[in-house]
């Protein structure tokens, strides 16, 4: 499966889970390196995640990234393949 087609499912995941804010990146190009795709709150949980498809790669700043607000220990953050799909449906409820 290829990163779109996962991201489509996500986005479809996040509006189940009723998320109060979804912000996704537009374009790597508009962002930070290595900021994840999806950035989410509701109530007092924060989820950032990175969507990969079937074969994507995390780069260095995508797993510094991850580290970084995971350190935080206010952040829950995730790196996703389509084989993580049960995970990301009990994530994103």
């Amino acid at each position: 499966m290829n990163e779109g087609d996962f991201d489509s499912q996500i986005r479809d995941m996040i509006k189940i889970g009723h998320w109060d804010i979804a912000y996704h990146t537009w374009s790597a190009l508009h962002s930070g390196r290595g900021f994840p795709d999806w950035f989410l709150v509701r109530g007092h949980r924060v989820v950032a995640l990175e969507i990969k498809g079937t074969n994507g790669k995390l780069t260095d700043d995508q797993v510094l990234c991850l580290e970084l607000l995971r350190l935080t220990r206010k952040v829950e953050s995730y790196a996703l393949w389509p084989e993580d799909s049960d995970l990301a449906v009990n994530l994103l409820r």
